[in-house]
């Protein structure tokens, strides 16, 4: 699970300036392939990133929250009656 990225000429002008701290920070968009990353508890990043050959620091996975497997089925019915219950009130001051 590792990732290897080299930077194009001209074009890493935001990696130049650092933060406060002296940290770097870039937004990479992973393809995410199940026969390429591991999908284990939810983790779909590669472990180790080289960027121009230098290792990049990644926190272990087991430091990141699980993401969770499925969502609460009880959550949609309360959205379904608040919003009647906004276009009721929406209809009852409009025909007052």
């Amino acid at each position: 699970d590792t990732a290897i990225f080299w930077g194009i000429k001209y074009y890493n002008d935001l990696l130049m300036e650092a933060g406060l701290l002296g940290n770097v920070q870039s937004e990479i968009i992973f393809q995410k392939d199940p026969t390429t990353f591991t999908f284990k508890q939810g983790w779909a990043f590669p472990r180790r990133i080289y960027f121009n050959g230098d290792n990049c620091v990644l926190p272990p996975p087991d430091a990141y929250p699980w993401l969770p497997n499925f969502s609460p089925q009880g959550k949609s019915l309360s959205t379904k009656r608040t919003m009647i219950c906004m276009v009721l009130l929406v209809l009852l001051i409009c025909f007052m």
